[in-house]
This record gives structure tokens, sequence and C-alpha cells, in this order.
């Protein structure tokens, strides 16, 4: 079976995001190829924190990604320094690197590299301490490839829900 290659965002690195990716890690690959789009430096850190044995590939392109349960593809998905970011605590870099790399996977899945991306967890305040003005991954995606009509929709067990602010009052038509 040809499994379609996801990017995986790290989402905020002061966050859980690094760690729900390290974790999910050997999972993934029983659904997909995927590669990380993040901070290579931060995603060993987690590997090391869940008692991984894999190893970060930095890759410079979606296509040189080689993902195995002994080898997680990492794509640099910014230009922060985050070597002062602390686990725990609201970082205008670590908010700017979030959004920097959702961008990226973004560009990347509308270029054709990735079938589609997935999100680990970004911050509010994260992206306000960075002076973005976005509530979440939702708005994010939107601006990113224009649409104007959108809502996240929250999915498990069976059922789907969205929430929706279509503006039109009851009995409108």
């Amino acid at each position: 079976m040809d499994r379609p290659i996801l990017l995986i965002t790290m989402g905020d690195v002061a966050g859980i995001g690094p760690e729900i990716v390290a974790r999910s890690w050997p999972e993934l690959l029983t659904v997909c190829r995927p590669v990380v789009v993040g901070d290579p430096g931060w995603l060993r850190w987690a590997l090391r924190l869940v008692g991984s044995s894999a190893e970060v590939q930095e890759v410079g392109q979606v296509a040189d990604a080689t993902p195995s349960v002994r080898t997680v593809p990492c794509l640099r998905g910014g230009t922060q320094d985050l070597r002062d970011v602390t686990i725990g605590r609201v970082d205008a870099a670590a908010g700017r690197a979030a959004y920097d790399f959702l961008c990226a996977a973004i560009d990347l899945t509308l270029a054709g590299a990735a079938a589609a991306l997935v999100t680990a967890p970004l911050h509010k305040e994260g992206l306000r301490a960075a002076g973005l003005p976005y509530p979440g991954h939702t708005e994010i995606l939107a601006e990113r490839t224009g649409a104007k009509h959108f809502a996240m929709m929250l999915y498990g067990s069976g059922i789907g829900v969205a929430v929706l602010d279509s503006g039109v009052v009851a009995g409108d038509p």
C-alpha cells in the first residue's frame, strides 16, 4: 500500500507539541509517510524525553525524507532561535516558530509536496507574544489558503462537531 505523505507541524516547542509528535511517531507510520515540519533540535529533545531510540533526519525537501521507526525526518520550518525557550512558559520566539512551521507546511501541501498536514498544538498566547493576530490554527489556515468560509471541526467516536457563526438569524433565507 502506498501511504500518503503527511506533514506534521511541531506546534509550540514550549508546549506539548514536540512530545506529542515523538510519542505518536510509531503509530503515524502505520497510516502515512510522516514528515515533521519544525525544529530538529527540539525534535531530538522530545525523542529523548519519551525514551525513543529514533534519530532525526534533517531534510531540505519533503522528497528527501525516509520515515521509519528509527528515522524521523524533520524539515526545518523556520529561522527562530529557540535555544532559550523554556518549557511551560509563553515565549514570543516559540509562538513565531509555531506560526512559521504551520505556514511552511501549508505552503508545501498547497504545492503538492504532501497529501495533507496535521498540526500539533500551538499556544494562542505565544502567537500574541510574537505579535501575530490569529487566535489559532483555523484562522491561519483560512488566510493562507484564501478560504472565505471555514470552521474548525472536532471528530471522535463517529460524531463530528463544528461551531458555525454564519451571521444568519433564525428565519433568514
